[in-house]
């Protein structure tokens, strides 16, 4: 019979050490906090969502329109074999796809025009900086101005 043993690791923060000085006083030695917390990254701007919704948005208004155009134009009262009646036909089979279209392509524009006014202001927010920067290298420290933009 083979027993199967599960282990679970489980990663946490050190605990912070005591270390016991010369003269025999204790001091706890914790992770100095950062100077400056790191900039927010940039929201998705939108750009993605925006062009195939517009895309969609427009054929999808195109296709009902000319469905409805299709629609309009049917005349099956005649019984002759002129055609008319098969524009019913296409109206019918391009009239939910034009539907698809927009219900699928009105809601990726939105979104992405949202998400493009988010992205726009936290440009205006964080446009171009000018900020102080000290740092640490091998052996040396380091000071000098950083450009964000």
């Amino acid at each position: 019979m083979k027993h199967v043993i599960l282990m679970i690791f489980s990663l946490r923060a050190p605990e912070p050490t005591m270390l016991a000085s010369a003269d025999a006083s204790e001091t706890t030695r914790t992770a100095p906090e950062p100077a400056e917390p790191m900039p927010s990254r940039p929201p998705p701007r939108g750009i993605g969502l925006m062009v195939p919704g517009g895309l969609l948005t427009a054929l999808g208004t195109s296709v009902v329109i000319g469905a409805s155009v299709a629609f309009a134009r049917t005349d099956c009262s005649q019984s002759t074999d002129s055609g008319d009646c098969w524009l019913g036909l296409a109206g019918a089979i391009m009239m939910p796809i034009g539907v698809i279209g927009l219900a699928v392509g009105a809601p990726l524009l939105g979104v992405g025009v949202h998400r493009h006014r988010v992205w726009r202001e936290w440009q205006r927010e964080h446009g171009l900086t000018l900020r102080p920067q000290f740092g640490r290298s091998r052996g040396a420290w380091t000071m000098g101005l950083e450009l964000r933009f």
